[in-house]
C-alpha cells in the first residue's frame, strides 16, 4: 500500500543491512507481494532485525481516519488488517528458522502514514482525510536526511506504546557434530559456537528454538 512502488520498497528491503521498520494501518500489499519470503530470507542472511507496526482492528482511532459514517469500509479495513497479519507470519515462515520479525498493533493511537524506513532511506507516504492514500504525496529521504530520523523517532514512539502480536526470533547457529569438542570430565563445554570473545562476554538475549516449535511466538 501507500503512494511509493512495492519494487522500490523491496529494494529497499534488500539493501538494509541492520534494521527496517514498517509501519502503516494494515500495509497489506507488502507482505502478500509473490517475492516477500525471498527478501525475508535475504534479510535473515544479513542479519536484520525487521519491525512491523500496525494498527489494532479495534483501534478507536481507525473510526476518525476514515469517517464515522463509512461503516462498511471500517469492517473493510479491520480485515485487511487481519490479512495482512496473517501474510507476515506465512512469509516468516516460509523465509526459514534464521529471520528476526516482530508484529506489534497500536491499540489507541494511529500510524499517521505508510512507512518503510531502513538504516538507509526511508519512504512514507501521509495519510489524509482529503484524498486516497495511492493519491497522497509520497516522500523519499536517504539516512543523512532529518526526515528520515524524525520518521524513526516516530516510529518507536508507536512501537513503544504497541502491543506484540507474535515474533520470530533466529534460532542459534550450532556447531557441526564433527567439530564439536570433546568433553572433559567436570568440564562443560559449550554447545552454541561463539564467534568473538566479545560475543562470549554477552548474555544470549533470545532463546533457542527447536525443531518441535513452530518458529514463532504470540503474545
Amino acid at each position: 500500500g501507500g503512494g511509493a512502488s512495492l519494487d522500490r520498497k523491496l529494494d529497499m528491503m534488500r539493501k538494509a543491512r541492520a534494521r527496517i521498520d514498517i509501519m502503516g494501518i494494515s500495509s497489506l500489499a507488502l507482505p502478500t507481494h509473490p517475492g516477500m519470503a525471498d527478501v525475508l530470507r535475504a534479510c535473515a542472511d544479513c542479519g536484520v532485525e525487521i519491525r512491523v507496526l500496525q494498527s489494532a482492528p479495534n483501534n478507536p482511532g481507525l473510526i476518525s481516519l476514515i469517517g464515522a459514517r463509512q461503516t462498511d469500509r471500517l469492517g473493510a479495513v479491520s480485515a485487511q488488517i487481519a490479512a495482512a497479519a496473517q501474510a507476515w507470519r506465512d512469509a516468516a515462515e516460509a523465509a526459514g528458522p534464521d529471520l528476526s520479525l516482530t508484529v506489534r498493533r497500536t491499540r489507541t493511537s494511529l500510524p499517521m502514514a505508510n512507512m518503510l524506513s531502513t538504516d538507509r532511506a526511508v519512504v512514507a507516504t501521509p495519510y489524509l482525510r482529503s484524498r486516497a492514500t495511492v493519491a497522497s504525496p509520497t516522500v523519499f529521504a536517504t539516512a543523512s536526511d532529518h526526515y528520515h530520523q524524525i520518521m524513526g523517532e516516530e516510529f518507536g514512539m508507536l512501537w513503544a506504546e504497541a502491543a506484540t502480536l507474535f515474533r520470530f526470533e533466529p534460532r542459534a547457529r550450532r556447531l557441526p557434530e564433527g567439530k564439536m569438542e570433546r568433553l572433559t570430565a567436570g568440564v562443560r563445554t559449550p554447545l552454541l559456537k561463539v564467534r568473538s570473545a566479545a560475543s562470549a562476554a554477552a548474555p544470549l538475549s533470545k532463546p533457542v528454538r527447536t525443531k518441535s516449535e513452530r518458529g514463532f511466538a504470540v503474545i
